[in-house]
C-alpha cells in the first residue's frame, strides 16, 4: 500500500476513535471545510444529518461535494468525481460502496476524502476538510481502481462455489424393461466472494460430473448451471434434476446423485480493486497465457489473453493474435495428419473390404486388426469368422430349396438371418411350402372345429363345420382350381330362438378370385330370402384391407383392417375396425415350418376372446393362376350372380269357393284395391259373396264370369 494511503490509515483510525466516542454520546459531530462549521441540505432545503454506521461517518454525497465544489454521481458501486471513478477502501483495504439512507446517498467520509487525495483531520472534537489536495506524489493523488480480468484460471482466488446434493429420490416403473424409471434430485449451487470488491458482470458456468458409475445408476452425467453474479457477491439456487434411469440399477442401487467433480468454464466480467491489486492479478494472467503458449495450449492461452484485452492490458491483443495464430497453425498441422493417416486407413479398409468381398477372410481379418478400432473393423472381424459358418449353412439351405425341401430350406435360411439374400429366398420358400399344403381343420377353442376336404390333386371339395350353425359346403371350382362357387346347408344346433327351423337355410355363394365371397343369397325353409353383396379391397399381398357388406342396395356393415408382417410377407397382427371403431385385434402365430399355427383373437379392451389352432396335410400340388384363368373366373363369376339374381316366374293355383290361406288373402287385397271390396279384407276364406265381387271382376275384364280366380284371371288381376 502507498505511504499515502497508509497516512490515510492513521488519519481514519484517529477519526473511528472520536466518531465511536461521538455516537456513544448521541452527540453531532461538527464538520468543518476549510475552517468553517457546514450543515448539509437537499434540494428541497431539508436539513441532512451524517450518520454513523459500522464504525464509519457517513456524509451525504451531493450535499457534501457542493461545499466541496465537486460535482458527483453513484456508477453502480462506485462513486464518480469530476467525471473519474473513484474508490473507497477501508483500512483493511476492502472496497466500500456508496449507501443509501432515506433515500439519499451517503459516502463514507475518511475513505471518500483519502480517495480523493484531501486532507482531512480530526478538530476540536470534529473533522476538518481542506479544499486544497494535500501535498503528495504525483502518483499518489487518488487512491486509483483498476479492472482484474477474471478468467479459469483465477475466478478460485476471489469466488468459492459448490455444487451439492439434496433430496435424492430414485422412482421404479412398474413395467418392468423400459427405461422409464426416474431419478430426482435437487442440486443447492452456492457461490460467494471471498472478500470484498466491486462485481461487474460477472457470470461463469458450473459444472458438475457425477462419477462413472452413478451416471450409470442414474441416467444423467450431471448438471451445468449458469451463475450470474449479483453486486453483493452472494448467490445461492437450488436447481431440481430429474432425469430416466434403468430399471436394474435404479431399485437397488442408486442410493445419490453426489458430485465427483466439480469445476468452472465460460468465464466473463471483471472486479474492481485497488490498483496496485489489479495490476498483479492481472500480471499472473498474462503470465499464465504465456505459460499456456509454451506447453502449447493455445486455446486456453487465447481465452486468457482475450479477457486481458477487453481491459485494455498491455501487449494482451498481441498476445491474443499470436496464440490464436499458432492454435490454427497447430490445428492445420494436426489436421493435415489426421487427414494423411486416415486415407491411409481408408485405403487399407477398403483393401480389406474387397478381400471380404471375395470371400478371402484371412487376409481381410489381418488387415483389419492392423486398423484396431477403425471403422466397424471390429464388427468385421467377428463377421469375417461367421461368415464360413454362413457361407455353408447358406449352402445347404440353397440345396434343400432346390431339393423341394422347401420346409427344411425356410428353417435354414431363417436361420441366417440377414445373410445375402436369406430373407427373400426364405419368403419365396414358405410361400412355396403354403401352396404345397391344404388346409384341413381348424380347431376352434369351444372344442368345435372346420374340417376342409380336397380331392386327391389337393383341389377344394368341401368344407363342414361343426359349431352352433353347423353347415355343409360343396364347391364349384374354376378351370385352374380355384373356388368359383358354393352351395351350403346351414343347420342351427343352439337352443330355439323362435319355432323349429326358423334359422336354418340354404345359400347360394358366389367366390371372386381371392376366394373370397362377393354374393350370397340365403333361403330360410321356413320362408324367407335373404341377399348380401360383398365388396374388398386387397393390399398387394392380397390380404383384404376392406369389407363392405350391402344388403338391399345399402352399406350394411363396412369393415377395415390394418396388418402387421414379419420380414417374410406373414401376418403378424391385424386390426379390425366396423364402421371406423376399432372392434379387435388378431395375433398370427407359426410353426417352425413357416405355416400357420394358430390365430388369438382380442376384443377392442385387449382381453382374449378365442384361439383358432390350424392343421394342414402336404399334397405335393399347387394351384397357379393365369391372367386367362382369372379373367374367366370373373366372367362366369358375374354370370352366376345374374342368374342367382332372377327371379323366378309366378306360377298361379286356381283359387274357387272353399280355398283358403295366404293366395286367397292376396287376392281379395288386390280386389280391394281395385274397389271391388268395400272394406280391407282380412279373411283367408273364398266365401259365396267373394263369388260375386269375382265375376263383376271378369265381367269388367272380359274374362269367363264363372266366379272362379283361374291361373290366367290372377295374372290378370295382379298385372293391373
Amino acid at each position: 500500500m502507498s505511504a499515502w494511503i497508509r497516512r490515510g490509515s492513521i488519519i481514519l483510525l484517529t477519526m473511528l476513535l472520536f466518531l465511536t466516542a461521538a455516537v456513544a454520546e448521541n452527540a453531532q459531530i461538527p464538520i468543518l471545510i476549510d475552517g468553517v462549521r457546514v450543515a448539509f441540505f437537499d434540494a428541497d432545503g431539508n436539513l441532512l444529518t451524517s450518520k454513523a454506521e459500522n464504525g464509519l461517518l457517513y456524509v451525504p454525497l451531493q450535499a457534501f461535494c457542493e461545499n466541496m465544489g465537486l460535482s458527483a454521481e453513484v456508477q453502480g458501486q462506485s462513486v464518480a468525481v469530476d467525471g473519474t471513478r473513484i474508490g473507497m477502501f477501508d483500512e483493511a483495504g476492502n472496497f466500500l460502496t456508496p449507501v443509501q439512507m432515506d433515500g439519499v446517498d451517503y459516502v463514507p467520509l475518511a475513505p471518500f476524502c483519502n480517495a480523493l487525495g484531501i486532507q482531512i483531520a480530526e478538530e476540536n472534537g470534529g473533522f476538518s476538510v481542506t479544499r486544497k489536495k494535500a501535498e503528495q506524489p504525483a502518483a499518489e493523488t487518488k487512491a486509483q481502481t483498476g479492472k482484474i480480468a477474471l478468467t479459469e484460471y483465477n475466478l478460485d482466488d476471489y469466488f468459492s462455489y459448490s455444487l451439492e446434493d439434496r433430496n435424492f429420490q430414485a422412482t421404479q416403473s412398474k413395467y418392468p424393461d423400459a427405461f422409464c424409471n426416474s431419478v430426482e434430485v435437487d442440486y443447492v449451487v452456492t457461490c460467494n466472494a471471498r472478500s470484498a470488491f466491486e462485481i461487474e458482470n460477472v457470470t461463469f458456468t458450473l459444472y458438475g460430473f457425477l462419477s462413472e458409475a452413478d451416471q450409470e445408476r442414474c441416467g444423467f452425467w450431471g448438471v451445468a448451471y449458469t451463475v450470474d453474479m449479483p453486486a453483493n457477491g452472494s448467490y445461492s439456487y437450488t436447481y431440481h434434476k430429474s432425469d430416466s434411469a434403468f430399471v436394474d440399477y435404479i431399485s437397488d442401487k442408486a442410493t445419490s446423485a453426489a458430485l465427483e467433480t466439480t469445476f468452472v468454464k465460460q468465464v466473463s466480467g471483471y472486479l474492481i480493486v485497488e490498483r496496485e491489486k489489479a495490476d498483479a492479478a492481472n500480471l499472473a494472467s498474462f503470465q499464465k497465457g504465456e505459460e499456456l503458449m509454451e506447453a502449447g495450449e493455445f486455446s486456453d492461452a487465447e481465452k486468457i489473453f482475450s479477457a486481458l484485452n477487453t481491459i485494455g492490458y498491455p501487449n494482451a491483443q498481441e498476445k491474443y493474435d499470436e496464440a490464436e495464430t499458432k492454435y490454427k497453425e497447430a490445428e492445420k498441422v494436426q489436421r493435415e495428419a489426421a487427414e494423411k493417416a486416415e486415407q491411409e486407413r481408408a485405403e487399407n479398409y477398403q483393401k480389406a473390404v474387397a478381400l471380404e468381398e471375395a470371400e478371402d477372410y484371412e487376409q481381410a481379418i489381418s488387415i483389419y486388426e492392423g486398423l484396431g478400432d477403425y471403422k466397424d473393423c471390429a464388427e468385421r472381424i467377428m463377421a469375417c469368422n461367421e461368415k464360413n459358418e454362413k457361407k455353408t449353412k447358406y449352402q445347404t439351405a440353397a440345396q434343400k430349396e432346390e431339393d423341394g425341401d422347401y420346409s427344411g430350406a425356410f428353417q435354414a435360411y431363417e436361420e441366417l438371418g440377414d445373410y445375402k439374400d436369406s430373407i427373400a429366398r426364405a419368403s419365396f420358400c414358405v410361400k412355396k411350402y403354403q401352396a404345397l399344403n391344404r388346409l384341413i381343420r381348424v380347431d376352434f377353442a369351444t372344442n368345435m372345429a372346420t374340417v376342409y376336404s380336397y380331392d386327391e390333386q389337393g383341389l377344394p371339395q368341401c368344407v363342414d363345420d361343426s359349431g352352433t350353425f353347423s353347415y355343409i359346403e360343396s364347391y364349384t371350382l374354376d378351370s385352374e382350381g380355384y373356388i368359383l362357387a358354393g352351395k351350403r346347408e346351414t343347420e342351427y344346433k343352439g337352443q330355439a330362438w323362435d319355432s323349429k327351423g326358423s334359422y336354418d337355410y340354404d345359400s347360394d355363394i358366389v367366390y371372386n378370385e381371392f376366394e373370397g365371397a362377393v354374393f350370397w343369397k340365403s333361403t330360410f325353409r321356413n320362408g324367407g330370402v335373404v341377399t348380401r353383396f360383398y365388396e374388398y379391397e386387397y393390399d398387394e399381398r392380397g390380404n383384404k384391407i376392406m369389407e363392405k357388406i350391402i344388403k338391399d342396395g345399402k352399406t350394411e356393415e363396412e369393415y377395415e383392417y390394418k396388418y402387421a408382417y414379419d420380414v417374410y410377407g406373414r401376418i403378424e397382427t391385424r386390426e379390425k375396425f366396423k364402421n371406423n371403431e376399432f372392434v379387435g385385434k388378431s395375433e398370427y402365430s407359426y410353426n417352425s415350418d413357416g405355416l400357420l399355427k394358430q390365430i388369438e383373437y382380442f376384443n377392442y379392451l385387449g382381453q382374449s376372446l378365442q384361439t383358432d389352432t390350424y392343421t394342414y396335410v402336404y399334397y405335393g400340388t399347387e394351384r397357379v393362376r393365369t391372367e386367362e384363368g382369372l379373367a374367366e373366373h370373373r366372367e362366369r363369376m358375374n354370370q352366376l350372380i345374374e342368374e342367382a339374381q332372377k327371379e323366378p316366374e309366378k306360377t298361379y293355383a286356381t283359387l274357387k269357393p272353399g280355398s283358403n290361406g295366404q293366395e286367397v288373402l292376396d287376392a281379395r287385397m288386390k280386389l280391394y284395391e281395385l274397389g271391388y271390396f268395400k272394406k280391407k279384407p282380412t279373411q283367408t276364406e273364398y266365401t259365396d259373396s267373394m263369388v260375386d265381387y269375382v265375376k263383376k271382376f271378369e265381367k269388367d275384364h272380359g274374362l269367363t264370369q264363372d266366379g272362379v280366380l283361374s291361373p290366367e284371371d290372377q295374372e290378370v288381376l295382379f298385372g293391373l
